[in-house]
């Protein structure tokens, strides 16, 4: 309006927003597109007050008065910017202090836990073991009701050490922190399909996956690999009998997650009942239908939760499951 004597006032005016546009995560994209529409309209701005004839012409101490102004607010504008992005800088920071004590204390007590499994539980067995030998040797020709009772004792051993095993790898695996990188999670699923493919021929199971919405996971590579092939297992062991299993995977972004989708046609759960103890160690909802310890769900929680992540089930008794695994996009590993 006034010439381009001013034209940089209407610079001022555009990108007055631009930093809160920029740090703004809630828009994804968009905020890129909407970043570069900024330099078309400056230069059409630039363009129109250089080429035409102003409405009106100010004397040349208005023209001072207006550079004092427009330098006064965009000093002060530049000051408040600094202040509010110093502050923001301070919050984040106090946040990854946060994160780490937190991790730091989980860390602490997982590696009290593997101690607890590995000696307060394995020396006891080992003692039983060795005792149940000398009993063994002991009786020579034992009776059938003898001989079943026997063999019920050394499959607890077997089975209690079995069990021991598991759970010192399992917090093992949660303790072992990955590098995080772009992993591609159909190339993963390809890979845990082919460990599993003999039980899904087996159960004749129909697996389907989709990850067109988010073909990429920032995450660990194992890490991936055992919570998708975790969930997969436990759709195809927790299958209804007389029923094709039915299983679909699938990704997706929302806000600042990425998530892993799985779908079965499975046995379901009561949520209203089984919600607390679905991933607890040792809790097994079905225990009538299959053998197990109980461990992976509450290891791959374990693993997505100290990675600031987290696990949401919707589910309906005979109807099947569906597992939500929420991974953060930006992981303080």
């Amino acid at each position: 309006m006034i010439g381009g004597d001013s034209y940089a006032q209407l610079m001022y005016l555009m990108v007055a927003g631009l930093p809160y546009l920029i740090c703004d995560s809630k828009l994804g994209n968009k905020r890129l597109y909407l970043s570069a529409a900024i330099i078309p309209l400056w230069l059409i701005s630039v363009n129109y007050a250089n080429s035409h004839i102003p409405f009106f012409v100010l004397t040349e101490e208005v023209k001072v008065y207006i550079r004092l102004t427009f330098i006064l607010m965009t000093t002060t504008f530049s000051t408040f910017l600094l202040y509010h992005f110093n502050k923001l800088s301070e919050k984040q920071l106090l946040t990854i202090e946060n994160q780490a004590k937190v991790l730091e204390e989980k860390h602490h007590k997982l590696k009290q836990y593997n101690h607890m499994v590995s000696h307060d539980l394995k020396t006891p067995i080992a003692n039983i073991e060795g005792f149940f030998s000398l009993l063994k040797l002991e009786i020579e020709n034992p009776n059938e009701e003898i001989q079943e009772c026997m063999d019920g004792i050394e499959n607890g051993i077997k089975q209690a050490n079995n069990t021991i095993h598991d759970v010192i790898k399992a917090v093992k695996d949660i303790n072992f922190m990955e590098n995080m990188s772009q992993v591609n999670v159909e190339s993963i699923t390809i890979s845990v399909l082919d460990n599993l493919s003999k039980i899904i021929k087996t159960k004749g199971a129909k697996v389907t996956y989709d990850f067109h919405l988010c073909t990429e996971i920032k995450f660990g590579e194992v890490d991936l690999k055992s919570i998708i092939q975790n969930l997969i297992s436990n759709s195809l062991k927790y299958s209804n009998t007389g029923t094709v299993p039915e299983i679909n995977i699938s990704t997706y972004k929302q806000d600042d997650y990425s998530v892993i989708k799985v779908k079965d046609n499975g046995l379901g759960i009561d949520l209203k009942k089984d919600r607390k103890k679905l991933f607890d160690i040792y809790k097994r909802i079905h225990t009538n239908k299959t053998e197990g310890t109980g461990i992976g769900l509450n290891m791959i929680n374990k693993i997505v939760e100290l990675r600031g992540g987290k696990i949401e089930v919707e589910s309906d008794l005979g109807k099947g499951s569906t597992f939500f695994v929420f991974i953060p996009n930006k992981i303080f590993s």
